[in-house]
């Protein structure tokens, strides 16, 4: 039995999730910043009349990075969504779907 996965990389490493948890992927839109968030969350989108948390995944939480990473409008966002929990994480690149 084989499962898929979306495939994409974060600062040149290869990742995969399990698309059970992959809600939509779509480019970077206009993230808003918020300065000392909690837990790697860099800001928030509204995303059809909701607000999304954005987490950065290349962040370290013991320096501030947050006001020197550059975002690429390459980057992307993958919502990944599980029960009521909803966030999206910032990819460099979307690799494509495969079946494991």
């Amino acid at each position: 039995m084989s499962t898929s996965y979306c495939l994409f990389e974060i600062n040149q490493c290869h990742s995969a999730v399990n698309t059970t948890y992959v809600e939509e992927v779509f480019a970077l839109p206009e993230l808003v910043l918020i300065p000392n968030a909690p837990l790697g969350i860099i800001g928030i989108i509204y995303l059809r009349g909701d607000t999304l948390p954005i987490v950065d995944l290349q962040l370290n939480n013991e320096s501030d990075e947050v006001s020197t990473r550059n975002y690429q409008l390459t980057d992307s966002i993958i919502v990944l969504k599980q029960a009521d929990l909803r966030v999206g994480i910032i990819v460099n690149a979307v690799r494509g779907i495969r079946e494991l």
